[in-house]
């Protein structure tokens, strides 16, 4: 546990951290300004945007629920699980018995009829993806639309693999030995779900 006041710590982040855990790395995307928010449209370059002040206004954070911010702090937490290379061993562990079974019991698969698979409860949808490059037909099913927007984010708009850091850890202090590890960055998506 970090023995700093969480202020002080607060004082040790970047400046873009202390807006947003989650940066963006694609090499080629337009630099901008960390603090700009996206929410009106700009007639010079076809974006939009806004000034800092709007955007930490405080009364934008009352209108959000405590549980939905949870539930958001907890798909970050699951994004280390399911697409960074920290969370292999642990996907290794759900994953691959489920896989060397699907291996076991279907192991004559064509191309031209390929076995049908349901994931129910998909989560982030790596396992269906994992089912996919095995040659099933795979489909996931998720109740949870922040897991189902966050799944469609990765799979279906990552460019380069580690295309985004993320902070999972930024907003507690449980089982942090030190502040790094607390402020420490992990890098998203460890495979890039289109190869």
């Amino acid at each position: 546990m970090t023995k700093e006041s969480p202020l002080l710590l607060l004082g040790n982040l970047p400046a873009h951290l202390k807006l947003s855990p989650i940066t963006i790395n694609r090499p080629n995307a337009p630099q901008s300004n960390p603090y700009r928010c996206y929410n009106k449209p700009n007639p010079i370059t076809a974006t939009v945007s806004s000034s800092p002040p709007d955007w930490l206004d405080s009364s934008f954070q009352l209108r959000v629920p405590l549980v939905d911010v949870d539930k958001v702090r907890c798909i970050i937490r699951n994004i280390v699980r399911d697409w960074a290379t920290e969370g292999q061993r642990e996907r290794d562990q759900c994953y691959k018995p489920i896989l060397e079974e699907l291996e076991r019991l279907f192991p004559d698969r064509c191309q031209e009829s390929p076995p049908a698979c349901l994931v129910p409860g998909a989560g982030l949808g790596r396992l269906a993806l994992e089912i996919s490059c095995l040659g099933f037909i795979s489909q996931g099913n998720e109740f949870s639309y922040y897991m189902m927007i966050c799944s469609s984010f990765i799979l279906n708009h990552t460019q380069t693999v580690a295309e985004w850091n993320i902070h999972p850890w930024i907003h507690s202090n449980c089982n942090s030995l030190s502040d790094s590890d607390q402020l420490r960055a992990v890098s998203v998506p460890d495979i890039h779900p289109a190869r």
